[in-house]
C-alpha cells in the first residue's frame, strides 16, 4: 500500500516519528521563553536558543528523510532488478530512466547504458515513424495495454539485430509526474514454437489427405496430381511435384507438379533441385537443403529465393521393393523449413505414395495377366468378350454393324513339330504383327487359344469384313523366317460373322464364324467363308428349347444338386453350392450352358431363379452350421423386389440367414455399382452374406472391388485349371488370393480336380474349395452324408 505522507514505501517510519517532530520545536520555544521572563538570560539568548533547537530538528528531519529516501529508491530499484521480465520506466518525453539488468541483457546494451536513451532507439526502424504519435497519444490517455498481440511487433538490439516482442504497458503516476512502466517480453522462441505446431499440423493433415486420396485413386496418374494438389494446399507449400530421373541420360523429367502460383508451376527444374533429385534416387534416401543461401557465384539458390523457396526436400518414391526412379520434392517459404518431426511426416506421407504405387503396379500386371496374352501381347478371351460384348450392345443402341473373323492357322501343329513350342510362339508372335497390320485402330486382334485369333470389327458389315480376311491371307502368304535361316510360309482358315442386332449373344456369334471357320478347314483352308444361317453350321433348335424350358417349371422337371465346399486346412466341409439340373423328359440331362443363357434371356430365370433359392433353403435348413451357396444372375439381382423375396423365403423355410450365401458375378454389378453396392448391403442387414463368383473373368476392378460389401471371392476355374502348369495363371491365382487377403476376404477356388492344384491352393493361402477332387455335384442327401465326413487333405 502507498504511505499517506511519504510516495515511497519507507515514509511510515517518517509518520512513527511525527508527534516527536512537531513537540519538540513547540517544547525547546517554550522553555526559552520561560528562560527569558525568568530573568536567566537575555531576550537574544532566548531566540538563538529556540532557532538552534528548531534547526536542530529540522535537519534531524531532514537527514530521517533523506536516508528513507535513499532506502526507498535502493528497495525499488532491486525490486525492479529482482523482476523475471525486462522493464523499463520512461517518462514523457520518451526517455528511460529506469532499467533493469534483464532489459540490458535482452537489448545487448552494457549496464546502465540504457538510462537517458529514447525508447524509439529500441524500436525497428519501421515502427519509429509512428512511435512518437503514438506515444504522445498514449500519454493523453495511459491505460494498461499489451502491444504486439494481433500483429508483428520487431524491437532493436544494440548490434542491430531484431526480435519480435510483446510490450506490456502500465501508467504510473507519481509526485513529479507521469511515467510509464514498459515489460518487454522476447517472444521469439513461443512463436517459432507455434509455427512450427501450425506446421505439423498442416503436415498432418497432408497426410490425411493422401491416405483418403490412395483409396479413391486408380491410376498413378491422379495419384500424383492428387498428392501434389493436397500437399500445395493442405500442406501451404509454395511447391511440390513428382519428378522422374532417368539414370542413364541424367535428366529430370515434372510428372506433376502443383504450385501456390504460376511462376513458380510453369518455370523449369534448376540446380539445386536436380541435384537434390539425383543424389535421393540414386543413392535411396532423403535429401534436405534446409538453407539454400547458395555460393557467392551460384545464381540458382537466389532465383529460388526470389520465388519464396528457401528450403528443399526430395523423397524416393518406390514400388514393389524397385530402386526408385521417382522422387517427391517439396519446396519450403523459409530457411531450416524441413526439421525432424515434419520430415517423419513427411516420410509416412513418401511411404504412403509408394504403397499406393505398388498397389497401383499389382493392379494393372492382374489386369494385364487377366487380360492379355502372354505369348503375343494381344487381348486375350476374356478382353475380346468384352469388348465384343460392347460392340453388339452399341449396335443395338444405334442400329450399327457388328463382325468378327474367327482364324485358325492351317497344320500349326507342323509347325511346333518342326520347330519346338519356343519356334511356334514365334510364328504366333509374327502372325499376330501381320494381322494387326492389316486392321484399323478401332479392331480388336485377340488370340483365342491355341493357334486361333479372333478378329473384332466393330462397325463393319459382313462384306467389309471379307475384304479384311483377303488383305489377313495375303499377308500370311508372305515368307516368314526364324532365327535368321529358318523359313516357311503360314496360310489360315476364316470364318465370318456378322451380328444381326439383338439376333445373338457372344457366345453364338461366336460359333457361328467358328463353324464357318470349321468349313473351310475341311475343305482343305487358306481361305475364307461367311457364316450362312440355315446352313449346315447353323443350329435351329432354339425355339422349341424355349418352349420345353418354359414348362420344364411347371413339370418339375428342375432338380438340384449340391457340391460340398470344404476348408482346405482342415478339410471339413464348410458349406455346399446349390447347382441347378435339367432333366428333360426326353433329350435327358440338358446342360446348364445350353439353358441359363435361354433363361436369361427370355426373363425365365426370374421364376427358375426363385424356385432354386426355396427349394435349397427347405432342403438345408436345418443343417445347423451348414452354409448352402445360391448362385443369382444379373437378372435375379437387379429385382426390385430381391431382398424382400429373400426374407420371405427365408421365413417360410425356417432357413437361418447366416447359412445363406448369394454367389453373384462380377457383370451383374458393374452397370449399376452404387445399386448394386445398396442391395448388397441390405442383405448383409439381413445376415445373408456375399460373394463374388467367377473373379478374374470380368472387369475385376480394385477401385469397385474394396467397395463391395462382400465376404469371398471365388477364383474361376479357367484359373485353376492351369494353376500347375501356367506360371501366368499361377501368378493371377497367387496374386487373387493375397489381394483378397488385404481387403479382408476369404478366398475359394472352384474346379479343383487334382491333388496337385488342392496342394498348391494351400501353399499359396486359399481358404476354401470345391471340385471333383472333392466331391462330384450330388444330390441332398448323399451331399449331406459327405458334409458329415472330413476330407484328408494332402499335405505340404
Amino acid at each position: 500500500m502507498s504511505s499517506a505522507t511519504s510516495r515511497y514505501i519507507g515514509g511510515r517510519s517518517l509518520r512513527r516519528l511525527l508527534p516527536f517532530i512537531a513537540v519538540t520545536p513547540i517544547l525547546a520555544s517554550w522553555l526559552s521563553m520561560q528562560g527569558v521572563l525568568a530573568g536567566h538570560y537575555s531576550d537574544a539568548f532566548g531566540f538563538a536558543l529556540s532557532s538552534l533547537s528548531s534547526i536542530l530538528v529540522l535537519g534531524f528531519v531532514s537527514w530521517l528523510g533523506a536516508d528513507a529516501l535513499n532506502c526507498e529508491e535502493e528497495r525499488f530499484r532491486s525490486t525492479i532488478d529482482a523482476s523475471p521480465v525486462a522493464t523499463v520506466m520512461i517518462d514523457q518525453g520518451g526517455i528511460i530512466r529506469i532499467a533493469n539488468r534483464l532489459v540490458h541483457s535482452v537489448f545487448r546494451y552494457p549496464d546502465h547504458g540504457l538510462v537517458g536513451l529514447s525508447v524509439q532507439q529500441l524500436l525497428s526502424e519501421p515502427l519509429r515513424q509512428s512511435h512518437e504519435g503514438y506515444r504522445r497519444e498514449y500519454m493523453r490517455n495511459p491505460t494498461q495495454r499489451i502491444l504486439g498481440v494481433g500483429r508483428e511487433l520487431f524491437a532493436l538490439r544494440q548490434d542491430g539485430t531484431e526480435f519480435q516482442a510483446e510490450i506490456a504497458l502500465n501508467p504510473v503516476q507519481t509526485a513529479d509526474g507521469r511515467y510509464v512502466m514498459a515489460a518487454v517480453v522476447d517472444i521469439t522462441d513461443r512463436v517459432a514454437a507455434e509455427q512450427k505446431i501450425l506446421r505439423l499440423n498442416r503436415m498432418h493433415k497432408v497426410l490425411s489427405g493422401i491416405n483418403t486420396l490412395i483409396v479413391r485413386t486408380e491410376t498413378r496418374d491422379s495419384l500424383f496430381e492428387g498428392s501434389t494438389r493436397i500437399a500445395v494446399e493442405d500442406g501451404e507449400l509454395p511447391a511440390a511435384l513428382i519428378v522422374h530421373y532417368d539414370s542413364n541420360l541424367q535428366q529430370c523429367e515434372i510428372l506433376h507438379g502443383h504450385a501456390a502460383e504460376e511462376q513458380i508451376e510453369t518455370r523449369l527444374l534448376i540446380g539445386p533441385e536436380v541435384d537434390s533429385i539425383r543424389e535421393c534416387v540414386q543413392q535411396n534416401c532423403v535429401v534436405v537443403r534446409n538453407n539454400l543461401a547458395g555460393d557467392p557465384g551460384d545464381d540458382d539458390p537466389a532465383d529460388l529465393a526470389k520465388l519464396g523457396i528457401r528450403a528443399l526436400a526430395a523423397f524416393p518414391l518406390a514400388s514393389n521393393n524397385h530402386s526408385p526412379e521417382v522422387a517427391l520434392l517439396l519446396c519450403g517459404r523459409e530457411s531450416f523449413f524441413f526439421d525432424e518431426p515434419e520430415l517423419k511426416l513427411l516420410l509416412e506421407v513418401a511411404g504412403d505414395i509408394s504403397f499406393a504405387m505398388a498397389n497401383l503396379d499389382k493392379s494393372q500386371e492382374l489386369a494385364y495377366l487377366t487380360h492379355f496374352d502372354k505369348v503375343t501381347d494381344l487381348p486375350n478371351r476374356l478382353l475380346l468378350t468384352d469388348r465384343l460384348q460392347q460392340a453388339m450392345l452399341q449396335a443395338d443402341s444405334y442400329q450399327g454393324n457388328v463382325s468378327i473373323l474367327y482364324m485358325d492357322l492351317d497344320r500349326f501343329k507342323q509347325v511346333n513339330d518342326s520347330f519346338g513350342h519356343a519356334g511356334g510362339d514365334e510364328v504366333l508372335r509374327r502372325v499376330a504383327e501381320r494381322i494387326g497390320e492389316c486392321v484399323g485402330k478401332a479392331d480388336t486382334v485377340s488370340r483365342w487359344g491355341g493357334d486361333e485369333f479372333i478378329v473384332l470389327l466393330p462397325g463393319q458389315s459382313a462384306s467389309d469384313a471379307a475384304g479384311v480376311a483377303s488383305a489377313i491371307s495375303e499377308a500370311l502368304h508372305s515368307l516368314i523366317v526364324l532365327g535368321g535361316s529358318r523359313e516357311l510360309f503360314v496360310s489360315c482358315s476364316i470364318g465370318i460373322a456378322e451380328y444381326l442386332n439383338k439376333s445373338s449373344d457372344v457366345d453364338a456369334l461366336i460359333n457361328s464364324a467358328r463353324s464357318a471357320m470349321s468349313v473351310i478347314k475341311e475343305q482343305g483352308g487358306n481361305n475364307y467363308r461367311h457364316f450362312v444361317s440355315g446352313g449346315d453350321e447353323a443350329s435351329d433348335d432354339g425355339l422349341e428349347l424355349e418352349t420345353s424350358l418354359r414348362q420344364a417349371l411347371g413339370q418339375k422337371q428342375f432338380q438340384l444338386y449340391y457340391q460340398p465346399q470344404i476348408d482346405i486346412v482342415s478339410g471339413r466341409v464348410l458349406g455346399l453350392e446349390a447347382l441347378l439340373r435339367w432333366h428333360h423328359p426326353t433329350q435327358g440331362m440338358i446342360a446348364p450352358n445350353r439353358f441359363i443363357p435361354l433363361a436369361e434371356k427370355t426373363g425365365l430365370i426370374i421364376p427358375i431363379g426363385e424356385w432354386v433359392l426355396r427349394e435349397a433353403c427347405a432342403q438345408v435348413a436345418d443343417q445347423h452350421g451348414l452354409k448352402v451357396a445360391v448362385n443369382l444372375s444379373a437378372r435375379q439381382f437387379h429385382q426390385k423386389d430381391l431382398v424382400a423375396m429373400i426374407r420371405r423365403i427365408l421365413d417360410e423355410t425356417g432357413m437361418p440367414p447366416a447359412n445363406l450365401e448369394l454367389e453373384i458375378t462380377e457383370s451383374a454389378l458393374i452397370y449399376d455399382v452404387e445399386l448394386a453396392i445398396a442391395t448388397m448391403e441390405q442383405l448383409n442387414d439381413l445376415g445373408v452374406s456375399v460373394s463374388l463368383d467367377d473373379f478374374g473373368t470380368g472387369y475385376s476392378s480394385l477401385s469397385y472391388l474394396k467397395r463391395f460389401p462382400i465376404d469371398m471371392l471365388k477364383i474361376d476355374k479357367s484359373f485353376i485349371d492351369e494353376v500347375t502348369t501356367d506360371p501366368d495363371s499361377n501368378v493371377i491365382v497367387k496374386t487373387i488370393i493375397v489381394m483378397a487377403h488385404s481387403l479382408g476376404l476369404k478366398v475359394i477356388a472352384e474346379g479343383v480336380e487334382t491333388k496337385e492344384q488342392l496342394t498348391m491352393l494351400r501353399e499359396h493361402g486359399c481358404d476354401q474349395a470345391q471340385g471333383y477332387l472333392i466331391a462330384r455335384p450330388l444330390l441332398c442327401q448323399e451331399a449331406l452324408e459327405v458334409a458329415a465326413q472330413t476330407f484328408v487333405v494332402p499335405t505340404l
